[in-house]
């Protein structure tokens, strides 16, 4: 929770009390169960800690610390095929 909270820019805190405090301040107490078992998965499949595939992320457009090659790829047309 912690790495992508500050990574994703939720949090500049490192403490875990912090960070919570931090993140219940932004996500409604409803979903914040939720919410942490999708940021958890988030970082497990996508957003690893030494190298994020920052191609596959949902959060691509928004995340300040994607990066810039592939969100310069994501503001990109898609290419086109040729009609022969």
């Amino acid at each position: 929770m912690g790495r992508l909270s500050r990574r994703l820019k939720l949090t500049t805190e490192d403490d875990p009390v912090k960070v919570e405090l931090d993140l219940n301040a932004l996500v409604p107490p409803d979903e914040r169960g939720r919410f942490s078992l999708q940021l958890i998965l988030h970082g497990r499949q996508v957003c690893y800690a030494r190298k994020p595939d920052c191609g596959r992320c949902v959060l691509l457009d928004i995340c300040p610390s994607a990066d810039p090659v592939a969100k310069a790829q994501l503001k990109k047309p898609p290419a086109r095929s040729s009609d022969r």
